[in-house]
């Protein structure tokens, strides 16, 4: 009857005991998502459906002898009253920087980046290549937007560049060097530090090693890991030598792997034995072994050891993460890329 009673708009009134019969059943089709009491599309009670329960009709004057919290609303108005609730979603209040931060910064005022946003739409070439001189280029571009071809966008597109000496390597020759690149700390609580010398060698590593399993610029990997410093090392390794990497999702299953490896053509798929979530181990290696019956596009799979549960290795097509590591070269040349070769496949 209280079921009844909330579905109704009100509370606090007794019903009879034939009326209370009536509710429970008005109540089953209610809460079986009819939509109404009725099975109609709208939630608002009728006049009729208050005649039917046996109880009084609002305006008639009947209702006046109820305690105020159960007398019903107009009937073309059912909103319960709420107290006001104080919106935090608008924040018109402004909250200035330090002024010794504001020195240090980028654009150190609001005045600053309004003239560079205005240039940005009165010169978008000009201002564009301007920034992209920040980076490093093998042949610097001469054009920055080409919407000649509209609506394909291309940018930057007589230049050449790489994404992973970007990251890395033009930080080499300076303090950068020695300075922490990537901070990891894991679910058992394990912590890994690796500066940018360090991230370098080993992303050149593993960039020989995806050279050696016959991985060429514009060929695809898969990458089908938990958020472990390897899956980095693996995207980077990957720029390297104008490879397209592809993320799986280490949350999904095999389905997941078996069409997005096949969406993609991947020639090889990194992986780990498994990965920690939520407090459980996630099977990465078995996923992967039952996507790769369907797969035929992947020749091998490298396989990073860090729950150390039991897994299948298949001779030939299945190699150990730090084993093939062993044998390669810490140096790889980063391979110079056309700024609108794609790099990764959503």
């Amino acid at each position: 009857a209280e079921t009844a009673e909330l579905a109704h708009g009100r509370v606090g009134h007794r019903l009879r005991p034939l009326d209370r019969a009536r509710s429970r059943r008005t109540a089953r089709r209610f809460l079986r998502g009819s939509g109404s009491a009725h099975g109609g599309g709208s939630t608002t009670p009728t006049l009729r459906h208050h005649a039917r329960i046996g109880v009084p009709k609002p305006g008639t004057g009947e209702d006046n002898a109820l305690p105020r919290r159960a007398r019903f609303h107009d009937a073309a108005d059912t909103r319960i009253p709420m107290p006001s609730i104080p919106s935090v979603s608008r924040e018109a209040r402004l909250f200035d920087p330090p002024e010794a931060f504001a020195k240090a910064a980028r654009i150190p005022t609001r005045e600053a980046y309004e003239a560079m946003y205005q240039r940005s739409i009165a010169e978008p070439d000009a201002f564009w290549l301007e920034l992209a001189r920040e980076l490093h280029w093998f042949q610097s571009p001469t054009q920055g937007l080409d919407y000649s071809n509209a609506p394909h966008a291309k940018w930057f597109a007589d230049g050449t560049t790489n994404l992973a000496y970007n990251c890395l390597d033009r930080h080499l020759d300076g303090p950068r060097k020695n300075k922490a690149a990537l901070l990891f700390e894991g679910a058992p609580g394990d912590i890994r530090v690796l500066t940018y010398a360090q991230l370098h060698r080993e992303v050149c590593l593993f960039a020989n090693v995806l050279r050696r399993l016959g991985v060429e610029a514009g060929d695809r990997v898969a990458i089908y890991m938990g958020m472990v410093p390897e899956a980095a090392i693996g995207m980077l390794a990957c720029a390297r030598i104008g490879a397209i990497h592809t993320v799986i999702f280490g949350g999904f299953a095999a389905e997941a792997g078996r069409d997005r490896g096949n969406d993609a053509q991947a020639k090889v798929i990194l992986t780990q034995d498994g990965a920690w979530r939520r407090g459980a181990v996630v099977p990465l290696k078995a996923n992967v072994d039952k996507a790769l019956a369907e797969t035929p596009c992947v020749k091998h799979t490298v396989v990073l050891r860090r729950t150390m549960n039991e897994i299948a290795m298949e001779p030939g097509r299945d190699l150990d993460w730090n084993d093939v590591e062993k044998s390669e070269d810490e140096l790889c040349p980063a391979q110079a890329q056309p700024a609108e070769q794609p790099r990764y496949i959503h």
